[in-house]
């Protein structure tokens, strides 16, 4: 059965050891949920420790603490807020959720949005490759089980990140919109594809790294037409 691993030191890299504000716990380690998302490869080995012995990491936003699932995708390990807990965690917590039955999420089934220890695997209604021998023409052709759907729009893709990564709040710079929506979508896929590999986020401008943005880009433009060629999905 999985238990707490003994405390055996708080290995802090942030605030205050008595401030719980954006602080998690894995294991043993308390550590600054920001220090943890700049740099995860650091921390890659207290995430498995964590994962396999515990099952889970911690928030310290509130006493006593709320359980965060542990992702693993891409080689890269991420915190995401247990599900049906989000509403518990203090509102100014990164991992604070608004009821969904206020926001688009409730409309889909877990067909179209399926949640789990892995990510988040999403089934989009528009194919990601189009052949010339089969055009399509952008009609959304998403399914319904009862009152709920079965696959998600282009939109409704656009709905769901933004509620996901907390943005109907305000958040004051693109800075902050890019990081909380980046750290979302790597926890993602789309129609089997990790999501990453083909939705391209617009970086915050800076301009000396104007240069770097346009290769990044083009980069990331490649690979799309490399999975064209590949035969994609």
């Amino acid at each position: 059965m999985r238990g707490r691993l003994p405390h055996t030191g708080n290995g802090d890299s942030g605030p205050s050891p008595g401030d719980p504000a954006g602080r998690v716990r894995l294991g043993d380690e308390t550590v600054s949920l920001a220090t943890l998302r700049h740099f995860p490869e650091r921390f890659a080995k207290l995430f498995a420790r964590a994962r396999a012995e515990v099952g889970y990491g911690e928030c310290l936003c509130t006493a006593p603490p709320l359980r965060l699932v542990i992702r693993a995708r891409a080689g890269r390990y991420h915190l995401a807020c247990w599900p049906g807990e989000g509403e518990r965690h203090a509102t100014d917590c990164d991992f604070h959720k608004t009821d969904p039955g206020f926001f688009g999420r409730s409309g889909y089934s877990d067909q179209a949005i399926a949640e789990n220890e892995d990510g988040v695997a999403i089934r989009l209604d528009t194919p990601l490759l189009v052949r010339r021998d089969a055009p399509h023409d952008g009609t959304s052709t998403e399914a319904f089980a009862g009152n709920r759907r079965r696959t998600v729009g282009l939109l409704g893709l656009l709905h769901y990140l933004w509620e996901q990564a907390e943005l109907v709040t305000w958040r004051p710079t693109w800075h902050t919109c890019h990081a909380r929506l980046s750290e979302y979508a790597a926890q993602c896929s789309i129609n089997g594809v990790d999501l990453p590999n083909v939705l391209y986020i617009v970086p915050p401008y800076r301009p000396e790294q104007a240069a770097r943005n346009a290769a990044a880009f083009q980069a990331f433009y490649g690979r799309l037409g490399g999975r064209g060629r590949n035969g994609g999905d």
